[in-house]
């Protein structure tokens, strides 16, 4: 099986994400920020795709071992 493994940014801070269809998880993602505006609650900054395609395995490795880096500020700005 092969996942999508994203990025995402929320108030400076990165976390990794798995994804088995990233229609829906930028779905998710768009409808929580229309949600969330004037309450606080979670907004995303950046959404920035890792890998369209790896084995799920690879995925889960890749999402636990993740450490945030200072140059994650660059991600999304080319």
């Amino acid at each position: 099986m092969r996942a999508a493994v994203y990025a995402l940014e929320c108030r400076g801070i990165w976390s990794v994400w798995i994804s088995l269809d990233l229609t829906v998880d930028r779905w998710w993602w768009s409808s929580a920020n229309s949600l969330s505006q004037g309450r606080g609650l979670v907004t995303v900054d950046k959404l920035v795709l890792l890998s369209p395609a790896l084995p799920l395995g690879w995925a889960v490795k890749l999402r636990d071992s993740f450490k945030q880096r200072g140059g994650m500020r660059s991600w999304g700005n080319m």
